[in-house]
């Protein structure tokens, strides 16, 4: 959120970015979680920082790309930042896209974005750390396009309902899942938040 907002904070009153680059490098240094920043006027990808590496993405029209033109005017709707996907990435990879819708003179301007790798986040969440002799976890969300519930972590057994817990996380709109191997065991109900 703090990328974000500071990254929009560096468009002029002309709509302008200034120094673009300096700044965004900051940024990263400051937040190792972050792969990737962009300003992104008009629904078109301008700006990226490091652009090495992510030319692909460049020119982009988000409005005009089916796979994320919904999120896109979700985060426009709701006037408030939103974690689009994951979804493949046009640079390469799976990736968590955080949107900041951003305004000049009460007109859209665009988006402050930052990337996120999909394998990073996972990481960061340390789920890696969850006790797979007891536990499965798995991470969720609907597909803004076919509306059908995606999975993104590989799917070992079918989750009992009665064995799990799950928990919504709206700012992107997917679901946590955790659920006990075992019948009697129910620590995945203070196991889930302490995660979260």
């Amino acid at each position: 959120y703090t990328t974000t907002l500071t990254l929009a904070l560096t468009i002029n009153d002309n709509g302008i970015p200034e120094d673009f680059d300096y700044i965004a490098s900051k940024l990263l240094e400051s937040n190792s979680s972050i792969n990737t920043v962009q300003l992104v006027p008009n629904g078109i990808i301008k700006y990226i920082y490091p652009l090495k590496g992510n030319e692909a993405a460049l020119n982009q029209n988000l409005f005009t790309n089916p796979n994320v033109r919904k999120e896109a005017l979700k985060t426009i709707a709701n006037k408030k930042m939103y974690f689009a996907g994951p979804l493949v990435l046009k640079q390469g990879g799976i990736g968590i896209v955080g949107r900041l819708p951003v305004y000049k003179k009460n007109k859209f301007w665009g988006f402050s974005a930052v990337v996120i790798k999909f394998e990073d986040l996972l990481k960061i969440s340390k789920v890696n750390l969850i006790d797979t002799n007891k536990y499965y976890f798995q991470f969720s969300k609907i597909n803004p396009n076919t509306q059908k519930e995606e999975f993104f972590l590989p799917l070992r057994v079918k989750f009992n309902e009665d064995k799990q817990i799950s928990k919504i996380i709206p700012d992107g709109n997917w679901k946590l899942y955790i659920s006990s191997k075992k019948q009697e065991n129910h620590y995945s109900i203070l196991f889930l938040p302490s995660i979260l």
